[in-house]
């Protein structure tokens, strides 16, 4: 899967997501992301309370993949404001309403990310660099970096010279499977010159 294809499984989501909860923006997030099962990146259990952005700041924090403001976004990065609301005491937005929204990054180089709304009580558009008021990026979550790399069987394969049968799993990897008679599979390097396609 590409980020582009993310991309595009996020807003097939969003078109039909509905929230119970509010606010709804790490819901929203929450959710999308976790929809898209190929990444096997699963939000709504892996993060202590989905349903609130400094939560997933930390797990973000935890798992390596939280750059700050100043670093270059991509495509399906989930992007974090500071300061968009009064979320707390004392009165008045301060430093103390940091973390308080979070979307999804659709096209890095035009600034453009999808998040849920509470005023249209739905997931819209917008550009991160014309968000009103004070708000600001606080930073960016790479959460396609998680991804598990895809397994595609790309074909059955022979080893020439005493006939055993190996399955290729990943040409990236260039890792085989060999298949043995009680059923188990032990993994080791080779060189495609030593297997001829079936």
């Amino acid at each position: 899967m590409t980020r582009k294809e993310f991309v595009n499984k996020i807003q097939v989501f969003a078109d039909t997501f509905q929230s119970y909860v509010r606010p709804a923006c790490a819901h929203f997030v929450s959710r999308a992301v976790t929809s898209v099962t190929e990444t096997g990146v699963n939000m709504i259990q892996d993060v202590e309370n989905p349903n609130y952005v400094p939560s997933v700041v930390a797990w973000g924090e935890k798992k390596g993949i939280l750059t700050r403001a100043s670093a270059k976004p991509k495509d399906g990065d989930l992007v974090i404001f500071d300061r968009t609301y009064d979320a707390v005491a004392p009165a008045g937005i301060g430093p103390e309403d940091d973390m308080t929204h979070i979307g999804i990054v659709l096209d890095a180089a035009d600034t453009k990310y999808i998040h849920f709304s509470s005023s249209a009580d739905a997931p819209v558009h917008m550009w991160w660099d014309t968000w009103p008021g004070v708000g600001k990026v606080f930073g960016f979550i790479d959460v396609f970096s998680l991804m598990k790399p895809e397994q595609e069987k790309v074909g059955r394969y022979s080893r020439i010279i005493d006939g055993t049968v190996y399955d290729v799993i990943s040409r990236e990897t260039t890792t085989v499977w060999k298949l043995l008679e009680d059923g188990k599979q032990t993994p080791f390097e080779y060189t495609e010159k030593q297997f001829f396609h079936y």
